[in-house]
This record gives structure tokens, C-alpha cells and sequence, in this order.
């Protein structure tokens, strides 16, 4: 008499991947949560290390209908990012807020794409590899 095993199988791989969800969003939660906490308690300097100039970066974008190029070697798409929440009737300090809490959305939404696209390559990369 011989047993199925199939069913056990889709148990198994649906308990695997309930578990990664799971997992993802409690490692996620638990990111964002510290995140925003560090936004609040720490990072209360908007002239600390460089985050004004991408602040001034985004609002030129914004203010020039993205016409403007910086004059320093400066990553283009974040302000370009930045420049859709600006809104010119913000201060400085209401801008900056908004764009922590914008880039925390935008870091805990790209960690799983990034986390699924390596996961992805690293799957095909192990089947080129080990046939």
C-alpha cells in the first residue's frame, strides 16, 4: 500500500510560505516602527550631514517645472522623488518631516521588491550554476 504524499507537499509549501509572509511582515513592522521612531527622537536636524541640500534639490525641481540641474555630484532621483510631496506653502521643517516619513514608506516598500528580485536571480543563478 503505497501513501500519497502530494497533499503533504502543498501543506508543507503552503505552511513555508504562510510563515515568509509572516515573517516579512512582523521584520517589516518592526523596521518601520524603529524607523519612525528614529525620525522622531534623533533625526530632529534638518542642516545634520546633507539633507538640506537634498531638501533645496527637490524644491528647485519642484519650483523650475524640473528643469534644474544641481551643481554638485548629487543621487538625481531621490530629490526627484522628494519634489512630488514638496508643496511651496511648506517650511523647511514641515517639508523635512514629510520627507522622513516619505522615505521611510519608500525604504520599507523597496525592501521586498529588492528582497524578491535577488531572491529571484539568486534561484536562476543556482540553477545556471549547479545545473
Amino acid at each position: 500500500m503505497s501513501v500519497s504524499t502530494g497533499n503533504s507537499d502543498r501543506f508543507g509549501a503552503r505552511l513555508r510560505n504562510l510563515c515568509l509572509v509572516l515573517g516579512a511582515i512582523f521584520f517589516l513592522s518592526l523596521y518601520s516602527y524603529g524607523a519612525i521612531e528614529h525620525a522622531r527622537r534623533v533625526n530632529l536636524d534638518v542642516s545634520r550631514v546633507d539633507q538640506a541640500a537634498y531638501l533645496g534639490y527637490a524644491e528647485n525641481l519642484y519650483d523650475s517645472d524640473y528643469n534644474y540641474v544641481s551643481g554638485r555630484n548629487r543621487m538625481p532621483v531621490y530629490p526627484f522623488l522628494l519634489s512630488f510631496i514638496y508643496q511651496p506653502d511648506f517650511s523647511e521643517n514641515d517639508f523635512f518631516t514629510r520627507s522622513k516619513y516619505f522615505n521611510i514608506a519608500l525604504s520599507a516598500s523597496l525592501l521586498p521588491a529588492i528582497f524578491g528580485y535577488l531572491d529571484n536571480a539568486s534561484a536562476s543563478f543556482r540553477r545556471w550554476a549547479y545545473g
